[in-house]
């Protein structure tokens, strides 16, 4: 009887002490007999991030945060690393967020080729602008807009665009009379009619423009260099 009942005192110990640990594990309690070494980085801001935030290398969760504290006007993050997870002497932590409100977690980078990092060393930090210094920014955005667009009332836009609106109303015949008159010379011109017209499409009228130009050039050698017929045809010859 008494080998009967040590027995089952063994037996209830055993299934107590099994329940307790899958319990723990599956709560996450268990996490400390797992073996792995210890990461810190010195922030400026942890942004709200908490014991038992999770720590990733590259997305993949590697360990978790396991202490907060605040040593020489900065926050030392204390990091358990799984025992498999390689981080480099050159990784880079930085603290991050999943969400404008989701968890923040520390992310490792890969490095750039170090070696593994020894128990209890210090990775190279990085720091991300404050969630609530992004929003204050945006809002301030969203004040100066707000206060544009309240700028340019209608009587302000009135008071802007009222002359201009005058001007065209009164002189709107003369402006399409002198747009009309545009329209007519250019078509005229591409059509090779008046002086203009026929100056720049015959080429030979211009060739013989040209050629007399030139003859007076000649005719004018014999002047001072100073006389006005001289300096006509030193223009004209620079002009073709």
């Amino acid at each position: 009887m008494k080998n009967t009942l040590e027995t089952r005192l063994g037996i209830f110990f055993a299934l107590a002490l099994i329940a307790a640990f899958i319990i723990l594990e599956m709560l996450g309690g268990a996490k400390f007999l797992k073996r792995g070494y210890r990461v810190h980085g010195l922030f400026r801001n942890v942004q709200e991030l908490k014991i038992g935030d999770p720590v990733k290398l590259a997305g993949v969760q590697i360990g978790q945060v396991e202490k907060i504290a605040l040593t020489n006007n900065e926050v030392n993050v204390t990091m358990k690393i799984n025992r498999d997870a390689e981080v480099k002497t050159d990784s880079k932590a930085t603290i991050k967020f999943t969400g404008l409100m989701g968890q923040n977690f520390v992310s490792i980078d890969f490095g750039t080729g170090g070696v593994k990092v020894v128990d209890d060393a210090y990775l190279q930090t990085a720091e991300q602008p404050d969630l609530s210094a992004l929003m204050a920014k945006l809002d301030n955005v969203a004040s100066g807009v707000e206060n544009l667009t309240k700028s340019f009332t209608g009587d302000k836009i009135d008071n802007l665009l009222g002359p201009f609106t005058d001007f065209l109303k009164e002189n709107s015949p003369r402006l399409t009379a002198i747009i009309g008159n545009m329209q007519t010379i250019s078509s005229q011109i591409a059509e090779g009619k008046g002086t203009v017209g026929k100056l720049i499409n015959d080429e030979s009228l211009l060739k013989n423009v040209k050629l007399s130009l030139q003859k007076l050039d000649k005719a004018t050698e014999g002047l001072e260099d100073t006389g006005p017929l001289s300096v006509l045809g030193t223009a004209v010859n620079s002009l073709f």
